[in-house]
């Protein structure tokens, strides 16, 4: 928790910059301005991603306004001139990402010791997932990876509890934790292949009919589950169908140039960037450990970190580290069985390797928290901009600020450039000095 919460304040939209320096955070804030909440309209128009999370950003945000924490009715120039607002609201929608963090963590001491893993090497498996670089960093912004990720983790419990206790009820719950996880993100589709898995386990088990309807009752939970967190996939279906084409036609932009093997090379990067060296090879290691020693829980396991893996070289040009994030805790378990097995044959080696490992996920964790805390170099240069910069309708925001790079705090509206739409382009011209609005008493 306490490694969440270093810097969950970092890059704030403040009177130096108008964004948020996770460009991915503003994309709740359009697909909240797209509904019209007082006429009962949900519809964000928007089906790049599913809604589940959205409303529950709009719940929070709403509640936070009757409470007098933030003010959701402003205007354009209102929230330009209080960029502490949007902050606000992007601080609790972070603070949702840190308790969907910290229950994935628990989720996976539980997974592991359903996995059959003992209560010691399963706390380390959650240990690890506590300290794992990439979980703790996106697990800082208002996003839905660490949302998804957790939904994730919780369908794998779920799927290994129908296998080891076959029934409607277990598969119907399986079915809500699958549907919840697709409803958040679409990539969560992943978890279809181990579904599947699971009631090829549950037919060989139980025969041809248990099988049917309890893999039946999956697929309708499923359905409804994915339904409630997106109703507008129903009631705007046109909308949802031509939204959803256009976002897998993106996606599906195949390898970067250089072939599969430049994919298959941005792929490792993002994936020791994520981990660190001595916690990706333990993971993949344990997924020889796993299939070596493998039940049906362990099957469904390997199931989903090969098929994760493969989408990820899949996606070449697109992968990140941020989409990464759902086989965090899998790889973490992974790992977690490979020091068991290693610690089983030589204690000694075991521990320092268990060690070394554990001291190079700190490294890096202190290194990327590092950038959370202090002034930020953007921040500098912005200030240094305000301050320099002269006053002229020439100095417009080009862009937006994306991580490393400054930004403009545009205070006043160039109607004729813009009309009526709240954009980052050519929408507010650059007004300097230090006295805005929102820095007065």
């Amino acid at each position: 928790l306490v490694l969440r919460l270093i810097g969950i304040d970092f890059g704030l939209p403040n009177e130096s910059h108008a964004y948020p320096y996770n460009p991915d955070e503003w994309t709740p804030m359009q697909v909240l301005r797209g509904m019209d909440p007082a006429h009962l309209d949900f519809n964000p128009h928007y089906y790049f991603n599913p809604t589940l999370q959205y409303y529950i950003y709009g719940a929070t945000f709403g509640l936070a306004h009757v409470t007098g924490i933030v003010n959701i009715r402003g205007d354009e120039r209102f929230y330009f001139e209080h960029p502490e607002q949007i902050a606000r609201m992007i601080l609790a929608g972070r603070l949702w990402s840190v308790l969907f963090g910290v229950l994935t963590v628990w989720l996976v001491y539980r997974l592991s010791r359903r996995l059959g893993l003992s209560r010691e090497l399963s706390l380390r498996a959650a240990l690890l997932l506590a300290i794992f670089p990439a979980h703790i960093i996106h697990g800082h912004f208002m996003t839905v990876n660490s949302p998804v990720t957790f939904w994730t983790t919780l369908s794998l419990l779920a799927l290994v509890r129908w296998t080891d206790r076959p029934g409607i009820r277990s598969a119907i719950l399986a079915g809500l934790a699958i549907g919840l996880a697709i409803t958040t993100k679409y990539s969560a589709v992943i978890l279809l292949p181990v579904a599947a898995v699971a009631a090829l386990l549950i037919l060989r088990r139980r025969g041809v009919r248990a099988a049917f309807l309890e893999s039946a009752a999956l697929g309708i939970a499923a359905l409804v589950a994915f339904v409630a967190g997106t109703p507008y996939a129903v009631l705007a279906w046109p909308e949802f169908r031509d939204g959803f084409i256009q976002m897998t036609t993106y996606f599906a932009a195949g390898p970067p140039p250089g072939g599969p093997a430049a994919a298959l090379g941005k792929v490792l990067a993002m994936y020791l960037y994520s981990a660190t060296p001595g916690l990706l090879v333990a993971g993949l290691a344990g997924i020889w450990t796993l299939w070596r020693h493998r039940t049906p829980g362990r099957l469904m396991l390997v199931t989903f970190l090969v098929a994760f893996v493969v989408s990820t070289i899949k996606a070449g040009a697109l992968a990140s580290d941020s989409r990464f994030l759902p086989i965090f805790p899998a790889m973490a378990i992974s790992a977690a069985f490979a020091f068991g097995a290693l610690l089983r044959r030589r204690r000694a080696l075991g521990l320092a390797a268990l060690a070394v490992t554990i001291w190079l996920v700190v490294i890096a964790d202190i290194a990327y928290l590092g950038r959370f805390v202090g002034t930020m170099p953007q921040e500098a240069a912005s200030d240094w901009m305000r301050r320099h910069l002269p006053d002229s309708p020439l100095v417009h925001l080009a862009g937006t600020s994306i991580y490393y790079f400054p930004d403009l705090p545009m205070r006043e509206r160039v109607a004729e450039d813009n009309p009526g739409s709240y954009r980052r382009e050519t929408a507010w011209r650059f007004v300097p000095g230090r006295d805005y609005p929102s820095a007065r008493p």
